[in-house]
């Protein structure tokens, strides 16, 4: 379909001044140049000199233009098409406009005069609607009294006043609001200072880079710090898993409080709680989740909670990855609890808690929480040197590159408790035996004495601090975390022989476990416990128990038969079987004794052969803190044998 509007934009024609009439062009000369008077041939032939010379110029200034880039005529072109095609669009609207225009005044008119009206209307609007149904009616204003001005110009004032009053509370609402809301923003940014004063490091996060956060997790540094009688050294490289969750936004909730948002993975405190329990019965504990009842609690006591809960969350974890490997020596693990052998009776339990409603911290003074809590501070100080070690394997160079992974190492943790607590045991089962021997042989009149046991550490040689890069601390630890070994020296009843019994505790190959040793220190060359072997070691209590009652044994045989308050001429018959005689050449009787040795008891049996003597007998002496003595039983053994062997009626 043709366009119904066109315009042209091209120039006007000029004129053709070779057919112009003689009148005309007199009437034109009359208007350029004025009267016939001034025109001279002289001046005509200048003017036609300067016609000639300003062609000639501008035949050079097109010459100088024809210079110009092909592409700035280009882009001259485009503007000049760009121009055209907007006055174009200007030119269409402002037809459009006028078109409707012209309709709506003739569809107006077609209710006054019809005909006329319907020439100047569109096709379009004939089409789409009747003619008249458009008209105008002239309306008279109502004239309004004194009393309407009146009360319009009072419903006009209340409306003003009221207008007022509504800004003026709204200027005072948002007075109030922004004076609550810098209270609010001054109480948050000073929380977030104090955080800051605390030493924690604040960032951005992430994700969110208009939202402050503090990172708590542990990264490569040194704190010591205490909370809540909790000592912790933490110098730390986490494992990517706990370090990662380290991060928790600073929010401000409504009232200006900073909120600690730890995310939805570790939004609830945990701590590591350690217990000894004696037949399913706790006896000792250490850990409770800290109760935030109170909403006062400081946003820096948060931040402490929860760098404590993520690092019991990674001691835990450890101390799974540690104890599959160490089944053997009983440790065991069910669900989520850690069990650790401590006596014949106890056991520790290790777990994670998450809160304490479940299972309350029932009673503050149990007998051990000495030792629960001894091994929850030593589980902590332990790992933090086990990331201390990590970083001195990370700072050396590192090695070659295969196409195997390198596994993450198992950090040495329970280890170290293990060997204390079956160190701890073996030492006291020692202890325990000695002391019923000691009782036993002092109701018999026979001194035993022995030294309290030495310490397993050895702390009192200079600490390894050649390395600059290894701290006082550092060497403390590792001293501890030595295989241990402590002795007990024991003086026997004749005063001649010491034996000295050594415990070797340690879980590393090629040794794994307690290990038992027995030396004679001091003897006579001629006793009979000379010929014993000098050192015997065991793995087993009951074989050092029985070895050193039979050094024991010996040693009374030798104290018998050196002794003159047991009587004279008696000789050891047969060493091992505890057995003593003597024979009397004149009256030809024969004594025999033997003596039998125990931990809790004494046994001497006696018997008197020849010239029609056929007696024997048997003397039992028991703990001293046993009671139902007789009077026989409180003599010792050297005053019985006496006793009994007398020249006498016997």
């Amino acid at each position: 379909m043709a366009d119904p509007f066109a315009i042209s934009l091209r120039a006007w024609p000029a004129q053709d001044f070779s057919k112009e009439t003689l009148p005309s062009l007199i009437s034109r000369i009359n208007e350029q140049r004025g009267s016939f008077r001034s025109i001279t041939e002289s001046k005509l032939e200048e003017e036609i000199q300067a016609v000639d010379t300003s062609e000639s110029s501008l035949e050079d200034q097109t010459t100088a233009l024809s210079g110009i880039d092909s592409q700035d005529v280009k882009t001259r072109r485009e503007e000049v098409s760009t121009a055209r095609e907007e006055i174009l669009k200007q030119v269409a609207q402002a037809y459009s406009e006028s078109a409707h225009a012209l309709d709506f005044v003739s569809l107006l008119l077609t209710t006054k005069t019809p005909r006329q009206a319907e020439i100047t209307m569109s096709a379009f609007l004939k089409q789409s609607l009747p003619l008249g149904c458009l008209d105008t009616d002239v309306v008279q204003i109502h004239q309004k009294s004194e009393a309407e001005k009146q009360s319009e110009e009072l419903v006009s004032v209340g409306w003003k006043l009221q207008s007022l009053d509504s800004v003026a509370n709204s200027l005072l609402k948002s007075a109030t609001r922004l004076e609550e809301e810098i209270e609010r923003e001054t109480k948050y940014w000073g929380q977030v200072l104090a955080v800051k004063e605390h030493g924690w490091s604040l960032c951005r996060l992430p994700r969110e880079k208009h939202t402050l956060g503090v990172r708590y997790g542990f990264a490569e540094g040194k704190i010591l710090s205490h909370l809540a009688g909790r000592l912790e050294l933490t110098t730390h490289t986490a494992h990517s898993d706990f370090h990662d969750r380290g991060l928790a936004a600073l929010r401000r909730d409504a009232d200006g409080n900073v909120d600690l948002d730890r995310g939805i993975r570790s939004s609830k405190d945990r701590v590591l709680r350690v217990r000894v329990l004696n037949q399913g019965k706790a006896t000792g504990s250490h850990g409770e989740v800290p109760d935030h009842v109170f909403d006062d609690v400081p946003v820096e006591t948060l931040i402490m909670n929860a760098r404590n809960s993520i690092f019991d969350e990674e001691l835990h974890h450890e101390l799974h990855r540690e104890a599959r490997n160490y089944t053997s020596h009983g440790i065991r693990c069910i669900d989520d609890r850690i069990l650790l052998p401590y006596t014949d009776e106890k056991e520790i339990e290790i777990n994670l808690l998450s809160s304490t409603k479940d299972e309350p911290f029932t009673d503050v003074d149990l007998s051990d929480n000495l030792v629960a809590g001894s091994i929850a501070i030593s589980l902590r100080i332990l790992l933090s040197h086990a990331h201390r070690q990590n970083l001195r394997r990370r700072s050396l160079p590192p090695p070659r590159i295969t196409e195997n992974k390198i596994p993450r190492p198992i950090y040495t943790i329970l280890r170290p408790i293990v060997e204390n607590l079956q160190h701890r045991s073996a030492t006291k089962s020692l202890q325990k035996f000695l002391n019923q021997v000691t009782e036993t042989l002092l109701a018999a009149g026979l001194n035993l004495q022995f030294d309290e046991p030495t310490s397993p550490y050895s702390l009192k040689k200079p600490l390894n601090t050649t390395s600059p890069s290894v701290s006082i601390t550092e060497a403390f630890i590792n001293a501890l975390t030595t295989p241990l070994q402590s002795s007990i020296t024991v003086h026997l009843p004749s005063g001649l022989t010491t034996i000295k019994l050594e415990v070797h505790t340690s879980l590393q190959q090629p040794f794994s476990g307690t290990n038992l040793q027995s030396s004679i220190l001091l003897s006579q060359p001629l006793s009979t416990i000379a010929g014993m072997p000098q050192s015997m070691q065991s793995t087993s209590p009951t074989a050092i128990e029985d070895h050193v009652l039979h050094l024991i044994q010996l040693d009374i045989l030798s104290l018998v038969a050196s002794s003159h308050d047991a009587g004279d001429n008696w000789m050891i018959v047969s060493p091992h079987a505890g057995q003593l005689g003597r024979t009397n050449r004149n009256t030809g009787i024969s004594d025999r004794c033997s003596i039998s040795v125990g931990k809790d008891h004494l046994v001497s049996h006696w018997q008197r052969r020849g010239r029609g003597l056929n007696l024997e007998g048997t003397q039992r002496w028991q703990s001293s803190t046993m009671e139902n003595y007789n009077e026989s039983q409180a003599r010792g053994l050297l005053a019985t044998i006496r006793e009994v062997f007398k020249d006498s009626k016997m």
